[in-house]
């Protein structure tokens, strides 16, 4: 086998494991978004600002 034959392979092996490592990150995360239970408004923190003092 030449170099570039190799280096070729290498290089696609290399491509299909980075691929299968990303699609793998992915389905982690879109699961871990479909398993988090959704806020219930009564859970929410409501932060409510100071009114301005209005001097006539």
């Amino acid at each position: 086998m030449t170099t570039t034959t190799l280096s070729y392979r290498f290089g696609e092996s290399v491509g299909t494991a980075l691929r299968e490592i990303i699609r793998s990150v992915r389905n982690a995360q879109a699961q871990a978004r479909a398993a988090r239970p959704p806020i219930a408004p009564a859970e929410r923190r409501v932060v409510e600002f100071p009114q301005p003092i209005v001097s006539a």
